[in-house]
This record gives structure tokens, sequence and C-alpha cells, in this order.
């Protein structure tokens, strides 16, 4: 709760000190109830923007069923990827580090959280992955905020979620802004509209608390039946007031945009990119004021083309291209974020260049229209001693871009407004001034026990023709020195730990001196109002706590550190309970102030993560379909044993089979078989069984997109003849191919030294196989009498001289293939050969 009140503490400053200014030079709006729906809000944005830490952007997306008709081509994400362009861009002018985090989160009838459409991204850390990060943020926004048929659109549910998105952001120097884009009306709510509207809008409601916490809310309505939005985003509009107006203090102003239709959409978006830069609008006119240093570009186009014609009015024309950066004559230098349909270009102007009348020409495009930086900048200066008493004075300097002091006489009028406030968060009572070259003093009465102080600066400067720049502004701390009694503790005005990399910790040391007046303490009390990112945990500032003694002028150092619990993106904050004990003989009062601390938590994107997740994606994708079919293909190598039944005959065969007891004819063969069941099978199919002395093997091939193979297998030292063999082993007739509904299947089993002897009759077993219940011994035996000659074995295995021998290890194999096929058919890998008895978990399961 006391980081929450240190915090608004700071905004009530920064806000007073923004009204101050402002009323310097422009008029208020005609109605009280009709405020400016740009101009405060876009001044209280590039103010914060300028001193900030870090900038904290969550943009909310309707995806309501309505949209699948407003927006069906989708042009909301094209001005979203041209917003994140230009926030990954963004940088402060005094170049000091600024962390640009950016979330997206969606919303109809309930709220889709940043967790589930995109997280908190640091989207201007890394400018070589700069386009990889945006791609991701885009195409995740999408999916996340596909509209939904049949929904509609709860505003409730949008600010709550976005309220528990933005909790755990802020702290110390740091600007919050939520974007919230709809096309409709506030149409659905659990205890109804009327009821949730006027919970909204009541003082000290949901937009209050959002207002109060110094979130910046911008208003993006597409579409003109809008009576909701825009008072929930301004305050007041359309004879409608929404929560406390005239603002309380501490609540910043919102900015309000509307698109009356579709094609206007990226308009909105691309005007929106300027003003979270602070850029100040001026006009179609083309004409540019001393004084600024930097302008965009903007317009409408048919198409987008590759270049724009800028003809400055100190030098000759020049192509900017719409995408991308490039320098041309004169100094100048250009970027162009384009997209199709809107043209935006940035120009930078050489020092002391680019006043005067500016034209920009495309066949395509409107009328293009400008907006304008000073590129200014407030900085203290370095290395001041400023004591703590009535008096004080804090001096800084404008300067620009580069850092180099800049005067501010180019600029027809000025006004400079300063808020001091000590440690424990009450102003001070403080004027400011500035002088032709740039000088600003801000004098202030500070208490003599104050260590240092707060203050925010604000220098509104306008243009020749009368244009109201974006002020120039800081917030800072300044060091005070106390009486001589005192230990010193630098720094003091705030501790920054730099940044923790993933789970990475970071630290920083404070130096301790002892007073030359005698032995002090310093002591140090556990964290307070620690602010972290809710990803990063329960992490906390590790430091010595207690009383350190210090003897006169002595000096130490107190390391202070912070190692993030998990991985997270945002600003963390502390502050350290400091207590300065003077020498005992000064009679001077104990000091007590906080310490700020503050430091960053980056969780870096990693280009490889993506590469690999989209190759993987990729690889399954097109693995998906062969590995169904080999799955496919591996369940489907079993054979149909159901019913199937057996028998097995000692037969003698030359032409044909004859049984041994009737040598003298064929016609009683089989008329009296006795078919059986097989032991061991049951009604489930199975990828082998063993008949006799003979096994039926099947295997999946190792390239799905071939059928499985089915074969029957004889024991070493014999062959086979098949009613159904397509193939032969090539070398010993120990296989021959078997369908695997088996039917009915007969297999003469021979020993391969009778077929290669000289006897007339080759003595062997014939097995029956079948599962047809109809079938009877007179149709097998015209089926087999004739179809089992080994003849054409017997010439085989007599030519090629290679008999099977049985092998001397259990499970080898022969290594030729019986069966062809353009990859070497079922036993291209080694084969593994019959199934050994006992192992019933082998490869043939």
């Amino acid at each position: 709760m006391m980081g929450t009140v240190i915090r608004v503490h700071r905004t009530i400053a920064f806000l007073v000190l923004l009204l101050l200014t402002a009323s310097l030079i422009w008029a208020p709006s005609a109605r009280a109830d009709d405020p400016d729906p740009v101009k405060p809000g876009s001044q209280y944005l590039g103010s914060c923007i300028q001193s900030a830490r870090t900038v904290s952007v969550l943009v909310v997306l309707d995806r309501s069923g309505s949209l699948i008709t407003n927006d069906s081509a989708g042009v909301r994400y094209e001005g979203l990827r041209v917003l994140l362009e230009q926030l990954s861009r963004m940088s402060r002018a005094d170049g000091d580090p600024l962390s640009v985090e950016v979330a997206i989160s969606a919303f109809e009838d309930d709220y889709a959280g940043a967790g589930r459409v995109v997280d908190w991204t640091n989207v201007n850390e890394d400018p070589d992955n700069r386009a990889q990060i945006i791609d991701r943020m885009v195409e995740n926004a999408e999916r996340g905020s596909r509209p939904i048929r049949q929904s509609g659109t709860n505003f409730e549910a949008a600010l709550t979620g976005a309220l528990d998105d933005l909790e755990d952001r802020g702290g110390q120097q740091s600007c919050e802004v939520l974007i919230w884009f709809t096309d409709g009306e506030f149409t659905s709510s659990a205890k109804g509209v009327d009821a949730s509207r006027a919970d909204m809008c009541a003082p000290g409601g949901l937009l209050d608390a959002i207002r109060r916490l110094g979130i910046v809310v911008i208003g993006l309505q597409l579409g003109t039946d809008a009576s909701d939005l825009q008072p929930m985003t301004l305050g007041s509009a359309l004879g409608t007031t929404c929560g406390t107006y005239p603002f309380a203090e501490g609540s910043p102003p919102g900015i309000y945009l509307n698109a009356t239709d579709v094609d206007q959409l990226g308009g909105i978006f691309n005007k929106l990119a300027t003003i979270l830069q602070g850029c100040t609008d001026a006009g179609d006119s083309g004409l540019i004021d001393p004084g600024i240093r930097r302008m965009i570009v903007s317009a409408e186009t048919a198409g987008l083309p590759g270049t724009v014609r800028l003809q400055p009015p100190d030098g000759a024309a020049f192509d900017a291209p719409t995408v991308g950066g490039s320098s041309h004559p004169g100094g100048y230098t250009t970027h162009g974020t384009s997209e199709e349909g809107q043209l935006r270009v940035e120009v930078t102007f050489p020092p002391g260049g680019g006043a005067g009348q500016w034209s920009a020409s495309h066949g395509q495009i409107a009328t293009p229209r400008y907006c304008v930086f000073s590129d200014l900048a407030l900085q203290p200066l370095p290395d001041q001693t400023v004591e703590a008493r009535a008096g004080a004075v804090v001096e800084l300097q404008v300067v620009d871009r580069s850092g180099a002091p800049a005067g501010i006489t180019e600029y027809d009028s000025n006004a400079v407004a300063a808020v001091v406030t000590g440690p424990d968060g009450l102003p001070r009572i403080a004027t400011a001034s500035v002088t032709d070259d740039g000088r600003v003093a801000v004098t202030f009465d500070a208490e003599p026990t104050d260590p240092r102080i707060d203050y925010s600066v604000q220098l509104i400067l306008q243009t020749q023709s009368g244009l109201d720049l974006a002020p120039v502004a800081v917030k800072s701390s300044q060091e005070l020195m106390l009486w001589a009694d005192y230990p010193v503790v630098t720094p003091r005005d705030h501790l920054d730990l730099g940044t923790a990399i993933k789970k990475n910790p970071t630290s920083a040391d404070l130096t301790l001196i002892g007073s030359p007046n005698g032995p002090t303490q310093v002591c140090f009390g556990a964290p307070e109002n620690t602010g972290v990112p809710a990803d990063a945990g329960a992490t906390t500032l590790d430091y010595p706590l207690g009383c350190i003694d210090l003897a006169p002028n002595e000096s130490r150092t107190v390391a202070v550190s912070v190692t993030p619990e998990s991985s997270a993106v945002g600003d963390g904050y502390a502050e350290i309970p400091t207590t300065l004990h003077p020498a005992a003989t000064s009679g001077a009062p104990t000091v007590t102030f906080p310490l700020p601390a503050v430091w960053r938590f980056e969780n870096p994107f990693n280009p490889w993560v993506l590469i690999l997740t989209t190759a993987a994606i990729a690889l399954i994708s097109a693995l998906l379909p062969w590995l169904a079919l080999g799955l496919a293909n591996k369940v489907t190598a079993r054979y149909t044993v159901n019913g199937l039944r057996h028998a097995i005959i000692p037969v003698v065969s030359s032409d044909g089979v004859l049984r041994p007891a009737n040598a003298r004819g064929t016609q009683d063969l089989l008329t009296t078989l006795d078919l059986k069941g097989v032991p061991g099978l049951g009604s489930r199919p199975v990828s082998h069984f063993r008949v006799g002395e003979v096994e039926f093997q099947s295997k999946s091939r190792p390239t799905p997109t071939f059928s499985p193979q089915f074969w029957a297998e004889a024991p070493p030292g014999m062959a086979l003849v098949g009613t159904t063999a397509s193939a032969l082993d090539p070398l010993d007739g120990s296989r021959v191919t078997v369908p695997p509904g088996l039917g009915l299947v007969g297999l003469l089993v021979c020993s391969t030294a009778d077929l290669i002897g000289s006897a007339p009759q080759i003595p062997g077993n014939l097995i029956v196989l079948t599962n047809d219940p109809h079938m009877t011994g007179p149709k097998i035996s015209g089926h087999m009498a004739q179809s089992l000659s080994p003849e054409h074995l017997r010439e085989h295995l007599r030519s090629s001289g290679s008999p099977r021998q049985a092998p001397t290890t259990a499970g080898t194999t022969p290594s030729d293939d019986p069966f062809g096929g353009p990859f070497g058919g079922p036993f291209d890998e080694p084969r593994r050969g019959r199934r050994p008895a006992g192992n019933e978990d082998s490869l043939w399961d």
C-alpha cells in the first residue's frame, strides 16, 4: 500500500506541474464537459516519457462478433504492427535508457488476459531481432483476439481485466498506458449494462481507480454509434460525466480517437503512434518553425509507394523510402514505417536545418500532415553540491539530442515551472526560472534534515507561428548535503541495480562515509514497498540488515543485490529504510528516510527458440501424415486368426502331393481331412504364430506408404512351396508370402537335402490352414492336389548349390531379402529371423 501512496504523490506533483504550465499558454475548452480529446493527454504522455525509465503499454483488443463484419480484413492488425514498430524505436531525447514493454489482451463477454494473448514483451531492447519480435506479437494477437461469433461487448470486463494486467507495472519513473480498442457499444454484463456503467463511472469507481494510478487511458473507437467509450476515456463528453470530473489530483488526462469506418482505422493507429512519442500536430501547411529538429510526415495512400519525394526548404528534393531508413543530401535522415494505405516517414534534421516550407509529393498520396518535435531535453548539471537549507538551488541545462547545450531564443515564448517534494512526500516551496541559453534554476526551501528531494520541471515552448510544443520535462532527484555531523550515504537519491537477465542476479554498491566530527552509525531496515512483476514471484532485495558503525572519515561499502525467483519482464522497485545517526556530541536529530532502489527484469527474446519452434512445427506438420500412415501400417500388420483351423499331413510329392498310403492316385488325398483349431490362438489378430515347424510372421514397412508384409518361414534346413506364394527366397526357398486374412493356405515343407537329391518323390509335410467354416476336405483336395509341385524349387536349388544351413547362433538369419520392391522389401534392415522360443515380447509383437 505504501508503494502505491508514494507513486501517487509523485504523480500528483507531476500533474500539478502539468496543469500549472499548461494554463500559461492555452485556454480551457469552451465546454467543461467536452475536453480536448487529444492535446492534454498527449502533453502529459510526452512529458512523462521524457524522464521515464519504463513505458508500459497494454493494448486491449475487442474481439466481439461484430468485428467479423466491421473489420473483416483485419485492418486493426496492420495498425497494430505500425504501432509496435514505432514503440520499438522510442527513445529518450536525453539519450538515457528507456525500456518499452508491451502486452496485448482481448475482450468480449469476458476478458482474455495478456498471459493468454501476448504477455509483456520488451520491444526496443533488441534492434537486431525487432522484426521477428513484432511478427510474433502480431501473429499471437491475431490468434488471441479472433472475433467470437454470438459474443457481446463487456466494457466492465475489459477494464477490470486490464487493471489486473497493469497492477504489477509502474514504480519509479514509469509511464503506463492503456490502449482500448472497440467497435461496439457496451452491450454485455452479467449484472446488467446500466448497473455496470453506474459502478464504473461512480466517483471512486473503476475509471477513477485507473486514473488515480496514473494510467493514461486511450480510447480507439471504430464506428459512430458511441456513447460510452468517449466519456469513459476523457472523463466527460457528449453531455455525460464518467468518474470524478474535473479530474482528481493524480489523474492523467485521457485520449480519444475515432474512425468512422474501417477505411480510417489504419489512420487512427498511425496517429496514435505519433501521440505516444509526444509529437505535436503542425497541420498540413508544411511550414516548419525554427527550433524544430524532427518531424513525421503522414498521409493516406492508394496502395503503398516505394518512396515519397520530400522538398526541404534549404536544399534539393530527395526521395525517402516509405519503409526502412536512409540518409540524404544536406544531412537529413529518414525512416519509413508505412503500411498499405498509410504513409509514414520520420525525418531528422541536421543541426540548424529544416526550418521553412516543406512539401511531400507522390501521385498516390493525399494531402500530407506534419507533426513535429523540438527534441530537447532537460539535464541536471553534473556533480552539484546542494545543501539542505532554505533557498537551495538545483540547476539544469536544456540540451539537444546529441547532449549539446541548446538555447531557446528560436522560440516565441516560454514558460517554466517546478514542483519539489521531500523524502516524506510533502511539497517544498519552489520556483523556477530559465535563461535564453537554456539554463534552468530551481530554487526551493529544504528542511535541514532532508537528505534528498524529488523534483519535476517542465519547460513549455511556443514556436514563432504560435504552435505549443510538447513540454520539455524531467523528473529526477537530488542528494542534499546535511550537517557535517552526519554520515554520508551515496547514492541517496536512488540506487540503480541495473538489469536482472532471466534468473541471474544484479547488484550495486552503497558507499558509507563517517562524519569527520566523531563516530556515527548507518542503519538499514528490511525492504519496504517492494513492487515487482507477478512473474518474478516474491523477489526482493538482499543486503545486510542492522547498523554499521563508522569511525571518523571511515569509508565502507554495502552490496545490495536482487536475484529473480523466475524470469520476468518489468520494473522492480523497493525502498531501503535508512537511518543516519550523527556524531554524539553534535546534538543533531536522527534522520530516517527511504532510499529508493530500482532495477529491471528482462527475459530477452531468443531468435533460436522461434526458429527451432517454427522448424519443429513445420517438421511435425510434414511428418504427421507419414506418422499416421506408419501407425496404421503397424496396426494393420496382423493376421486374422478368428476361427482359424489347421491340419498337418505327411505327404510325398513330385508333380503333385500324395499321401504315402495312397501312392497309386490322388483321388483320396484330402477327402478325410481332420481340421482342428490352432493351439494358443484366440479371436484377436496377431503379428505372428506357429503351426508345426512353420512360423507365420508379419512386419510393417519402414516406409509407411508401402503395405505391411506377411510370410511363412520354414525351420533351418527346410524349404517351402505355398499355394499363395507370390515370391520365393532367391537362395534357399525358406520363405513364401501368405495373405493376412489366410482364407485357405497350403504349404508344402520339404528338406532341402531331399530337394537337391535324385529321389523321384520328395517326402514332406503338408500344412493346411483355413478360417472358412464352410471349407471341406473335398474342396481343399481339389485346390491343392496339383498346385504344390516342388519341381521348380528343386531345379533352382540344384542350380544355385546354396541350400539353407541351420544357423550356429540363435536368431541369425540369412541376409537376402525374399521379396522385391523399391526399398528392398521388409528385410532391408538387418533381419532378426524367426521369433525365438519363449521370447513373447520380441520384435514380432
